[in-house]
């Protein structure tokens, strides 16, 4: 009598469609935007991006990505600055972006900065400030989306899980330690039908 058992390794949300997605599109200084936008709405935001929001003053003010998420009732806001470039991000940048901030008039809970990489100056600045930094390591393109992607989500994925309760958090870790055991189980199962 022949078993078969599958393991299939667990991927993130719509992971080979975004990697399809991304290998489509043309490498261009939006494209961090657009991966960083796909993780808030995998997430459940209602996202913009490059939206131009209402400033004190009736002055414009443009946002990489604003998200949106309606919770407990009330909306909660995030708003991501993406630095895709070569060099890395300094203090100038984060006072920018803080005064960004400072003429909205819909002030987002969540503050976020994606870089390739930062000055020290301007990491220290920028949690001073009250950002979450995201530093990559690598500027995006087509070719590393996927690992984008996954390094983003799971920054924010922990951040929120962080906040969520303890029960809640135990209630993860319990998933995914029987998550762990019937993969590893599914395995032996494969090898011990392999050799009957």
């Amino acid at each position: 009598r022949e078993v078969k058992v599958e393991v299939k390794e667990i991927v993130f949300p719509a992971r080979e469609e975004k990697m399809q997605k991304y290998e489509k599109e043309i490498p261009t200084r939006e494209i961090l935007e657009k991966i960083v936008a796909d993780v808030l709405r995998d997430m459940k935001f209602d996202v913009a991006t490059n939206v131009k929001l209402e400033g004190r003053g009736g002055a414009k003010i443009e946002v990489d990505v604003w998200g949106v998420k309606q919770v407990a009732g009330a909306q909660f806001y995030v708003y991501v600055s993406c630095k895709n470039w070569k060099e890395k991000v300094g203090s100038q940048v984060v006072h920018e972006e803080h005064g960004r901030i400072w003429q909205l008039i819909q002030m987002p809970h969540l503050r976020v900065l994606v870089v390739r990489e930062m000055t020290e100056q301007a990491r220290r600045e920028a949690l001073v400030d009250g950002f979450i930094v995201i530093e990559l390591g690598e500027k995006a393109s087509a070719e590393n989306a996927g690992e984008i992607y996954e390094v983003v989500y799971s920054h924010l994925r922990e951040l929120f899980m962080g906040m969520a309760p303890p029960e809640l958090r135990n209630l993860a870790e319990e998933a995914k330690s029987i998550s762990d055991k019937l993969r590893e189980m599914a395995e032996r199962l494969s090898r011990i039908a392999s050799t009957s």
